[in-house]
């Protein structure tokens, strides 16, 4: 969600399935429960609300449906290319989401050139998901870096989490919250949804911006740092 626009889809696919088995959600309240969570934890948490549990292929069915959706809809965030562009230091693209899901991602979106294979990370590689912080370890190590000399934007909670518990640098991109002019800035498919909402205390002690555009105000505060690299 911090490059493209892919949450509000996400959800929007996961709200009209779970509808299906009786559950009816408000959007901006699966944004706060969802957002930035692996699948099995999400599972969990709707089979907790049902009181039963879902179907064995529960999770094949939605990744299709997810699938189908993104193939049509996602889009770049608002500026998202052009601060690519700006990047003068190493990037990497760390994900809870499965590697199927963050291609189709970059593809639609156009965004595959600014990650090459070796810069790409999903959770499932390693099979422990935000918001424990081995991800951003592993994708930081692997490209020859201290996680503490790295910065990392988060649009969830699970996902600041664990870029704080990985010793690194967080920002936290509110595209759904408030902008400069203190008025409400949500994204193109869902204007308002923001997933720290639940809990503001997670943006203590974190820089914060409300467009993507502005992350390259930020871009000083590692570049003196990133040409030191981890040595085994």
């Amino acid at each position: 969600g911090t490059l493209v626009d892919s949450e509000p889809i996400t959800t929007r696919v996961l709200v009209d399935f779970v509808e299906e088995f009786g559950l009816q959600l408000d959007h901006h309240e699966a944004i706060g429960w969802f957002a930035g969570r692996d699948m099995a934890g999400i599972s969990k948490m709707i089979e907790k609300r049902l009181c039963r549990e879902l179907p064995s292929d529960f999770v094949e069915q939605f990744r299709h449906r997810q699938a189908a959706a993104l193939e049509t809809d996602v889009r770049p965030i608002d500026g998202a290319v052009e601060l690519l562009n700006a990047i003068r230091i190493p990037i990497a693209l760390a994900s809870n989401a499965p590697r199927a899901k963050i291609e189709i991602n970059l593809r639609v979106s156009g965004l595959t050139g600014f990650f090459p294979d070796e810069r790409v990370f999903s959770a499932y590689d390693i099979e422990i998901w935000k918001p424990e912080p081995d991800l951003f370890i592993h994708a930081a190590r692997a490209i020859g870096f201290d996680p503490a000399k790295c910065l990392i934007v988060e649009d969830s909670p699970a996902g600041f989490e664990a870029a704080a518990r990985a010793g690194a640098h967080v920002a936290c991109f509110l595209p759904g919250s408030k902008n400069e002019s203190g008025e409400n800035e949500g994204s193109e498919n869902e204007p308002g949804a923001d997933p720290f909402s639940a809990d503001s205390r997670i943006l203590d002690g974190a820089a914060s911006v409300h467009s993507i555009s502005k992350l390259k105000e930020l871009l000083p505060i590692i570049e003196g740092r990133s040409s030191r690299k981890v040595t085994n």
